[in-house]
């Protein structure tokens, strides 16, 4: 009889322990509700250390495209590689530990001077496109969120009217609309799109597009081109 007890007794703790792993199971890796996942959208992009991402940026005018870039870009930390076309040109281009390279027509790297204080090129708005919405901004009644598959992860997909922070886009462009897609489990940022209607010519548009991956999965730091 008593054997039997102890039988018992530990078959039921066995089901609660059982039971209580399922649980933990899935508060762990139950989805992230969209309010979650843009109020802790800032702090992950700052804790986001390393990523891939490629860059695809064109205006339309009056219904024809030009393209403006069409890049691959690694970023560790502060430094960046970025390698594709920009503007129908073959860019090279390097920003390790604060110094900037860009590869010359002829196949030459140049160390190329710091920007002038307050100054900011096309490679910089490109660079800092994942920035341009406010994420702080939270849900807005007028939102639409459906769900959608980036390289296979499960995504809400959130369709906004987004403030921008950028202000030489907000000097030229008005009108913007944007879109996450943002991984339902963690959160992670793995797409953007952004568009946007020229402020004194409606017939021009800029669509800015931002995909991500490999996130905080680089471990070797960028290095810098060897100038001879």
């Amino acid at each position: 009889m008593g054997k039997n007890r102890n039988w018992i007794f530990i078959t039921f703790s066995l089901a609660i322990i059982a039971v209580l792993a399922a649980a933990s199971w899935w508060w762990l890796t139950r989805p992230l509700s969209p309010e979650q996942i843009l109020q802790n959208l800032p702090r992950q992009m700052v804790q986001l250390q390393s990523y891939e991402f490629q860059n695809r940026a064109w205006l339309e005018v009056d219904g024809k495209k030009q393209d403006l870039s069409d890049l691959q870009g690694v970023k560790v930390g502060q430094d960046v590689h970025l390698q594709g076309q920009l503007l129908k040109t073959p860019l090279d281009y390097y920003q390790v530990k604060g110094k900037i390279y860009l590869k010359d027509p002829y196949g030459r790297w140049q160390q190329m001077p710091p920007p002038q204080a307050g100054s900011q090129d096309l490679i910089e708005i490109l660079l800092s496109s994942w920035g341009l919405l406010d994420w702080g901004q939270g849900l807005k009644a007028t939102d639409q969120i459906t769900e959608a598959k980036v390289a296979g992860v499960n995504c809400y997909r959130i369709t906004t009217t987004p403030r921008i922070t950028n202000p030489y886009l907000n000097q030229a462009f008005g009108q913007f609309k944007g879109t996450l897609w943002l991984d339902q489990k963690e959160g992670k940022l793995y797409r953007v799109m952004l568009t946007g209607t020229h402020q004194k010519n409606p017939g021009v548009k800029i669509f800015i597009n931002l995909d991500f991956r490999r996130h905080n999965q680089i471990n070797q730091p960028l290095k810098p081109p060897v100038i001879p």
